[in-house]
């Protein structure tokens, strides 16, 4: 009981003091919630721009961006989100460490109205969810989750692709 005060005191300084140095302030970024408003050309650009920088600075990319989605309000449609993913994709493929293995899907649930080549090859090589909305279901509008899911997707698989696993820090890869 005698060393509970010094101890509750001491305790009470350190966070005093940590709260001081400013460890324990509040996130000043905002928020940004997924809404179920269409894409617009300008935002798809602005996010398509922002993964090409962090793509090409984290894996050494020394090509000028690819991209050619003109940004303006107008809403984008998935055939043109595919053709942005398309141009990334030719543009760092010369780049991949590895083949990934070909990934397996029905081509019958694959829409008509856009180009199936396209669609096949990026799906094949597992850089858009197979029965994701963009290759399934109608060409139009994407929702906010839908077009950063399809990113998020596409920025993970050629980050996988662009990068030769080591034995030594990949845990299925080492010995024993």
């Amino acid at each position: 009981m005698k060393n509970f005060l010094p101890i509750l005191l001491m305790l009470a300084t350190c966070f005093g003091v940590a709260q001081d140095q400013g460890e324990f302030k509040k996130p000043t970024s905002k928020v940004v919630k997924a809404s179920s408003a269409p894409v617009t050309r300008a935002e798809a650009r602005k996010v398509l721009d922002r993964a090409w920088t962090v793509l090409a600075k984290g894996l050494k990319l020394t090509a000028n961006s690819p991209l050619q989605l003109v940004a303006d309000g107008s809403v984008v449609t998935k055939n043109e989100v595919l053709q942005e993913f398309n141009l990334v994709v030719q543009t760092a493929a010369k780049h991949f460490k590895r083949n990934p293995r070909p990934a397996s899907f029905d081509a019958s649930r694959l829409r008509t109205d856009g180009d199936s080549a396209q669609m096949k090859f990026l799906v094949t090589k597992g850089l858009v969810m197979p029965l994701g909305p963009l290759v399934t279901g109608k060409n139009g509008p994407l929702s906010t989750l839908e077009f950063g899911d399809a990113v998020g997707v596409l920025v993970a698989r050629l980050s996988d692709l662009c990068h030769l696993p080591s034995s030594q820090f990949s845990p299925n890869l080492m010995p024993g």
